[in-house]
């Protein structure tokens, strides 16, 4: 028994180490853009909270839609972040998130059952969070460790006091930091009346979802979240122009492997336990997820995995290891075919691809072109970070909540569906800063807009 346990331990200390290692792999894949845009006013966001001591509820950083209501449901990672970044650098920043990713990983060998399941969310985490770029500084990253530990916890059966608290405080944090918050409750909701059916023990199936819809509205928006999270991903206009929201290209073979693995994996195990009742919902849920916007496959590798739960908690540490550690091999080759390895410091943040879009930033500030700038849509995060108002950035949801046609312009804007000029004329624009890539610029080109800074990232414009 004394070995056993001994085993046991070594055997959980062997796969924390693997989690935070391959989390640290998977970061180093998305190095070069690991600071996105939404990471930088974020930090902004979190800066003007801890000076004004204050909850942002309208708009600060920009000149075209100044003091709008904002749905700010993000905001204590907002200061968490900025904490972070104060006194730790962008450096602590990447740190952070590789110790959220390695729990994320290592939460989930006790949520997931069995072999094929562990072996697959694995898999998915590498190709979501490194190869498609998830694993980026933004609130989404904490709510996935939230959400990995909410499935902890419901999946225990019988929950008694302590954990149902536990559970409360987890909803109330994951109100606070995303509003994916919404999606946990519905899931818990759905493992409560499936569990309902099984057990016929109403009473107690219900009580994680009576203390989870309870502990989500704890938030300076309350309701106001949920109407959020559903006029968001119902928004045409948003989910049909940026692409994070777009639906998945299947002709990407990679991806495509991956949920026809998902869907063999889930044909299988169902069919060798014949319970399809009760996991069939779920994985419609994950499926649909995937389907609707790219963004999701962070969250439903998870959700597939519990969909392919067995019947009877399979125990093989050993060959999970092996296939962990061939996991992790295949992630060092990436990792180094994208970029060489190395000791992640503030030096190597900011030398980052991400970083040198602040060279067009500084050029701005030192020839005074700060005002009015109509911006490309990536660009605004730049603009806020240095202090200098911008025309949108990538909180589209404020925008669009404000005014759907200012939204709608923009866009046609941006791709050329109208005359570029009228737009700029309507907002008495100074300057228009866009990426190089930008089918914008040609057009500026050829009317002989005046160009005043130009590299391989930005390019900047004089209005006549």
């Amino acid at each position: 028994m004394q070995k056993q346990d001994s085993f046991k331990h070594v055997h959980t200390v062997v796969l924390a180490a693997a989690c935070l290692v391959l989390a640290y792999l998977t970061g180093i894949m998305r190095l070069a853009w690991f600071i996105q845009n939404d990471t930088l006013w974020h930090l902004k966001a979190g800066e003007y909270m801890v000076k004004h001591r204050t909850i942002l509820t309208h708009d600060v950083f920009s000149w075209t839609m100044p003091g709008v209501h904002w749905y700010s449901h993000e905001w204590l990672w907002e200061v968490i972040s900025y904490l972070i970044y104060k006194y730790f650098g962008f450096a602590g920043l990447f740190w952070s998130n590789v110790i959220i990713l390695a729990s994320i990983l290592f939460i989930s060998f006790f949520v997931i059952n069995n072999l094929p399941g562990r072996i697959l969310f694995v898999i998915t985490a590498v190709v979501g969070w490194g190869i498609y770029g998830y694993f980026v500084a933004r609130p989404h990253v904490l709510a996935v460790l939230l959400f990995t530990v909410t499935m902890l916890i419901i999946r225990q059966g019988k929950l008694n006091t302590k954990q149902l608290v536990v559970l409360a405080l987890i909803f109330v944090l994951w109100a606070n930091v995303h509003s994916s918050v919404v999606l946990g409750v519905f899931l818990v909701g759905l493992f409560a009346a499936l569990k309902a059916v099984e057990t016929k023990k109403y009473k107690e199936a219900i009580k994680p979802a009576a203390v989870a819809l309870p502990a989500s509205l704890i938030s300076p928006h309350h309701i106001g979240t949920y109407y959020f999270f559903f006029k968001l991903t119902t928004a045409r206009m948003l989910t049909d122009n940026i692409a994070e929201w777009y639906s998945p290209n299947f002709h990407d073979t990679l991806l495509l492997a991956t949920v026809l693995a998902w869907v063999a994996a889930f044909i299988i195990l169902s069919g060798r336990e014949q319970k399809l009742w009760n996991t069939l919902p779920v994985f419609l849920v994950g499926l649909a997820m995937i389907l609707s916007a790219i963004r999701n496959i962070v969250f439903v590798g998870l959700i597939f995995a519990i969909a392919c739960q067995a019947k009877k908690a399979e125990k093989h540490e050993e060959k999970w290891l092996s296939a962990f550690v061939l996991v992790l091999v295949v992630t060092f080759l990436l990792s180094i075919n994208i970029n060489n390895l190395k000791f992640v410091d503030e030096k190597t943040m900011l030398n980052q691809e991400w970083a040198k879009i602040f060279k067009a930033v500084d050029f701005m500030q030192q020839h005074g072109y700060t005002d009015r700038i109509l911006n490309d849509y990536d660009l605004g995060a730049y603009l806020i970070f240095r202090n200098i108002k911008c025309s949108v950035d990538s909180r589209a949801d404020m925008y669009y909540f404000a005014s759907p046609d200012y939204t709608k312009q923009y866009f046609d804007f941006l791709q050329l569906k109208t005359p570029p000029e009228k737009f700029i004329q309507k907002l008495n624009a100074r300057y228009v800063w866009v990426g190089i890539q930008s089918p914008v610029v040609q057009y500026l080109k050829a009317i002989h807009y005046k160009v005043l800074y130009s590299d391989r990232y930005t390019i900047l414009f004089e209005v006549p």
